[in-house]
């Protein structure tokens, strides 16, 4: 399986909330998956045949580098899980990243930084009203 790509969004809505207003933004619905033992560590989940992308609270992420985890709310991973031709498999996650981080940007309410299996910053976008922590 490929490394994920992963978007960290800063925003202060709760995890219900936030999944409310970016479904119809993304155009998907995301499945509420529960966590027995804490809503801490409840998910949102948005599959298709080919894509699974999990949304969670940002927690136990610790800052490495230019890349401060800690400033970000929530977080939202992306993977492939199988595609006709292979070779396509990384384009496919990567134009899907793209596409979530590039509507969530176009609305200007959320911090973001774009992350290549949470060791490379891919991209970033602090609005103007925004301030990070």
């Amino acid at each position: 399986m490929l490394p994920e790509v992963s978007i960290f969004v800063g925003h202060e809505l709760s995890t219900d909330d936030f999944v409310k207003e970016i479904e119809p933004l993304l155009e998907i619905k995301f499945q509420h998956v529960p966590d027995q033992d804490s809503s801490d560590f409840d998910r949102y989940e948005f599959g298709s045949e080919t894509l699974l992308m999990i949304l969670t609270k940002a927690i136990d992420f610790e800052n490495d580098g230019d890349m401060n985890f800690e400033d970000y709310q929530y977080y939202i991973g992306i993977s492939v899980l199988k595609f006709p031709n292979e070779k396509d498999l990384e384009q496919v996650r990567n134009d899907f990243a793209h596409f979530v981080f590039e509507r969530l940007k176009a609305t200007g309410q959320y911090r973001l930084m774009m992350t290549y299996d949470l060791q490379k910053k891919l991209d970033e976008f602090c609005p103007k009203s925004v301030t990070a922590h």
